[in-house]
């Protein structure tokens, strides 16, 4: 794991880098999903394969299925989840993050 050098304080505590061992296949375009049932229509009507899900700590996530296609996160519930779910995956390769929810 890759923990912050004693003589670098600006390097991280942990890197989230250190999860491209495990996930490589993140699309540069993500949409962020709140809701489940939100993330379960964009799954079926999107012909997302659940072959291919990874599991990112607590998040469900769908890669796109060709160059320039959307990948799928989600779901996260509140600001903190959803900060740390972005974290993850610009750390992991998105450059793109489309969030889709509601509140209230």
């Amino acid at each position: 794991m890759a923990l912050r050098k004693k003589n670098d304080p600006d390097a991280p505590i942990i890197d989230p880098k250190i999860f491209r061992t495990f996930f490589r296949n993140v699309s540069e375009r993500t949409f962020l999903l709140f809701a489940r049932k939100d993330l379960e229509k964009f799954i079926r009507h999107g012909d997302y394969s659940e072959d291919k899900e990874q599991i990112i700590g607590s998040l469900r996530y769908f890669p796109g299925r060709g160059r320039g296609d959307f990948g799928l996160a989600g779901p996260v519930v509140g600001a903190p989840a959803a900060v740390i779910a972005l974290e993850f995956l610009v750390a992991l390769g998105s450059k793109e993050v489309v969030c889709f929810g509601s509140c209230g």
